[in-house]
């Protein structure tokens, strides 16, 4: 699938009785935003085979001489203390040898984000309501979702032109709102979802 909060480029195979504190487990986390194929196949004598990486159902690159088509990296770890230690061990590896330095160690901000508030109806006015609200609790970042150049999922990602009806001091007035509230702004795109019928595609 295309990886999402629906379909997380991730596996885990454990004892049939493991449990968050015992067991053995491996996890086997593709790092990779997109397209994405995951299989498990035990064979005729017992041994499990994975495979991770891009979905090849309809991929299709052709390389021109010199050039070179790097893959997503696949990360795999081992835990005989449950799944909680394999959760341990990405979460070591992700911070140590992923996150950028600077941000590694750094507290993560507590962030809100217009998608489950509104979905396509998003406005100007839902963002600064939110954002009061958001500050009121705590909270450090808002960010803006889908909604903001479109008013359905089935066409227009790739066309990232602000709605100035919905958004009538455009994204800079908007940012610049939450801003003097003493919030960060945030912006959601993903372009590797883009629509075959945007101009962009």
């Amino acid at each position: 699938g295309a990886s999402s909060h629906h379909h997380n480029p991730f596996i885990a195979l454990c004892e049939r009785n493991a449990d968050e504190d015992r067991g053995e487990a491996y996890g086997f986390n593709l790092v990779y935003s997109g397209n994405f194929a995951e299989e498990v196949d035990v064979g005729r004598l017992g041994d499990t085979r994975i495979i991770v990486g891009m979905d090849d159902t309809d991929f299709c690159w052709e390389l021109k001489k010199g050039e070179i088509l790097s893959s997503p990296e696949a990360v795999m770890t081992y835990s005989d203390c449950g799944l909680g230690g394999m959760s341990r061990n990405f979460h070591d590896h992700i911070k140590q040898n992923i996150i950028e330095r600077e941000f590694a160690n750094m507290p993560r901000p507590i962030v809100v984000n217009s998608w489950e508030a509104s979905y396509f109806t998003v406005t100007e006015e839902i963002m600064l309501s939110l954002a009061n609200n958001a500050k009121a609790c705590g909270v450090d970042t808002v960010v803006l979702d889908d909604g903001w150049f479109r008013d359905a999922d089935t066409k227009g990602l790739g066309d990232w032109r602000t709605d100035k009806v919905k958004f009538p001091s455009g994204l800079k007035g908007l940012s610049q709102k939450i801003h003097a509230m003493g919030l960060k702004f945030g912006l959601w795109l993903e372009p590797e979802m883009v629509n075959d019928d945007s101009d962009l595609y």
